[in-house]
């Protein structure tokens, strides 16, 4: 569990930044937990609950993620899925910025061929569904994922 307030913070107001008199408080409960299967299987697990007493939440007040990594024989996998929420928040020139709750799942395999070389596979943003940050333009909101769905094969040699 996590408490702050914020005192004189630094605030965005007419497009300069000044010293806030507002003394916003802000805490979070946060767990964790990780099971490992053996020592060639680990389950972790995280999720937070995050909020404030402003108006505005410029962030996600829930999240969280499921991570599981195997090795089998020669070759080791990972899987993840993060979950952000949807929040929203209007922006110093009234724009109202609703940014869509979003899961990432990414999954990837590595083949240890000899001690010095490896062959990896990996996709990202697998499910195209990753949770996109917006950018406040004069008179309208861009929305970008933070990467595309993408897929990574690569070879490391260590000599």
């Amino acid at each position: 569990f996590g408490y702050n307030t914020a005192i004189h913070g630094i605030a965005l107001q007419n497009n300069s930044y000044v010293n806030s008199t507002l003394k916003p408080n802000f805490y979070i409960l946060y767990g964790a937990h990780e099971i490992r299967f053996g020592t060639n299987h680990t389950l972790s697990l995280s999720a937070y609950y995050g909020d404030n007493d402003m108006d505005q939440t410029m962030s996600s007040k829930i999240g969280g993620y499921i991570q599981l990594f195997n090795t089998f024989d020669k070759f080791d996998l990972y899987n993840e899925l993060l979950y952000r929420s949807s929040y929203h928040y209007l922006t110093p020139a009234n724009l109202s910025v609703n940014v869509q709750a979003g899961y990432d799942y990414t999954a990837g395999v590595t083949y240890h061929a000899t001690k010095d070389l490896n062959l990896f596979f990996k996709g990202e943003n697998l499910l195209n569904k990753a949770i996109k940050t917006p950018y406040p333009m004069p008179t309208y909101i861009d929305y970008v994922a933070p990467f595309d769905r993408t897929v990574k094969i690569g070879l490391k040699y260590v000599f």
